[in-house]
């Protein structure tokens, strides 16, 4: 590190190196600070086995070294679904049908990247109306919710077409919630929550189109789970879950990261411990005897306030509006069984750090993150070096768009027009999660869900809400375009 400032003296060197000590101590000085910079420099790299010095001479300037004790990374296989051309995909088509432009553009551009040949529909008549006039398709990629017509409606009315009888279907929603009976899970290969990981999607589409014989899969390397991530965050964990296996699970997947977790087998015996001892993270299972979790996380919340932990549906009947239903009961986050480890481990490093600061000081316990990063990073992987990013045009097209879906939205909640609140709500809701506008998708699918069901009581509360998170994303959206 090369400092071109005055230079330092040799017999104020020794000071650089002391907190909140200046080499300079004139009242006058030209340069400020706290003096700390350095001392947690040369303490970071001591932790690091290595050591840090510095060669000065007044008039000239600074120069600073360090060295630092590090280990040789492993090697990675390459990560098959950022390659192209793989020749089980190549030139197959995709039929792609959503009601959300951007989401059209973002898929479409994912399946052209591994050679495959996407077709878009941004309603189901235009889809239907393709599969009947004889266009040809190897799978077809379906939102759940769309107006009129939604995904899984699509998808039976593609049954009984000649040409969309035997068409492999991929059904993709952005609240992990889709009609719970045999016959419509029958319908499709499966069901990805968006935003969709590439790597998620890439594995379901390379099954479904080889039928189930995955190549290379031996290759791929699974979730990682992270051994040391107790010591990074050290949390209380309580699992309630009725279930023996599930909570054989449960352990052996926290264990693994370090935890020594506690389980209670339902809602009573749940709120029993945490009145006995302190928690940060409650993993809740929704259905259980006695107490279902739902009752058990309202009393928690009554009972406990602010110094509640954070506390996270488990639920294997993903039915719509169980996450409004689990929000409103003061849940902080819904997970759909069978949970995997991996979205066990992404719970705990999005919210542990909120229940360890609950714990400590319940009066400044830190929000959620205004953008969930994981989205961003999935939308990084569509630039190509050397070209214009595509992530940063389209994340510009949101800023400049949103303003306009959210005064058409207040515009619709004060003339009551709720068949058209609740289409736009979507609409912003499907941009929004692509973009991990969080907060704003929140608000949407609230509004939404109310006003399908016809019980928007307040709705300037909910759109002076919805203008507010949006305010948050934009900030922090303009930063990452303009980065």
């Amino acid at each position: 590190m090369r400092d071109t400032g005055i230079g330092i003296a040799a017999d104020r060197l020794d000071r650089l190196f002391k907190a909140f000590s200046q080499a300079d101590t004139s009242t006058t000085r030209k340069y400020g600070g706290t003096g700390l910079g350095l001392v947690i420099c040369d303490r970071l790299t001591k932790i690091m086995g290595g050591a840090m010095r510095v060669e000065s001479e007044p008039g000239r300037g600074s120069t600073f070294h360090f060295t630092i004790r590090t280990q040789r990374a492993p090697m990675v296989p390459a990560r098959r679904y950022l390659s192209s051309g793989l020749p089980e995909l190549s030139h197959r088509r995709v039929l792609v049908v959503d009601d959300n432009p951007t989401n059209l553009q973002i898929l479409a551009e994912q399946l052209r990247r591994w050679g495959l040949k996407p077709s878009t529909a941004s309603t189901a008549e235009e889809a239907i109306t393709r599969v009947e006039r004889g266009e040809h398709f190897d799978l077809g990629l379906l939102d759940l919710h769309m107006p009129d017509t939604n995904g899984i409606a699509l998808a039976r009315r593609l049954r009984g077409i000649k040409n969309g009888a035997g068409l492999p279907l991929l059904l993709l929603s952005s609240s992990a919630a889709y009609e719970d009976d045999q016959a419509a899970r029958a319908l499709f290969e499966a069901v990805l929550t968006k935003p969709v990981k590439q790597s998620l999607l890439f594995d379901s589409v390379l099954e479904t189109l080889s039928k189930g014989e995955k190549p290379g899969a031996a290759a791929e390397q699974g979730p990682v789970l992270d051994g040391g991530l107790a010591r990074r965050l050290p949390l209380r964990i309580l699992v309630a879950e009725d279930s023996v296996v599930n909570q054989k699970l449960m352990r052996a997947v926290l264990q693994k990261m370090g935890y020594a977790p506690d389980v209670a087998a339902n809602g009573l015996e749940a709120l029993d411990r945490l009145r006995a001892e302190p928690y940060d993270l409650v993993f809740m299972d929704l259905q259980m005897p006695e107490m279902d979790g739902l009752e058990a996380t309202r009393r928690i919340v009554a009972e406990k306030g602010e110094a509640r932990p954070v506390i996270v549906a488990m639920t294997a009947n993903a039915m719509h509006g169980d996450r409004e239903r689990c929000l409103e009961a003061g849940m902080d986050e819904y997970v759909s069984k069978p949970v995997l480890p991996e979205a066990i481990q992404n719970v705990i490093e999005r919210f542990g750090p909120r229940g360890a600061t609950r714990r400590r000081a319940p009066a400044t316990a830190p929000s959620a993150p205004v953008l969930d990063q994981r989205a961003l990073e999935e939308l990084r992987l569509l630039d190509e070096p050397g070209q214009p990013s595509l992530m940063k045009e389209l994340l510009r097209d949101y800023i400049a768009q949103a303003p306009g879906a959210i005064e058409q939205i207040k515009v619709l909640a004060r003339n009551r027009d709720l068949a058209g609140l609740a289409q736009k709500a979507h609409k912003l809701n499907g941009s929004s999660v692509t973009f991990g506008a969080r907060g704003v998708a929140d608000v949407c699918a609230r509004i939404e869900t109310l006003a399908k069901e016809g019980t928007l009581a307040e709705p300037e509360a909910l759109v002076s809400d919805l203008e507010a998170r949006f305010a948050e994303a934009r900030a922090e959206l303009e930063r990452v375009a303009a980065a």
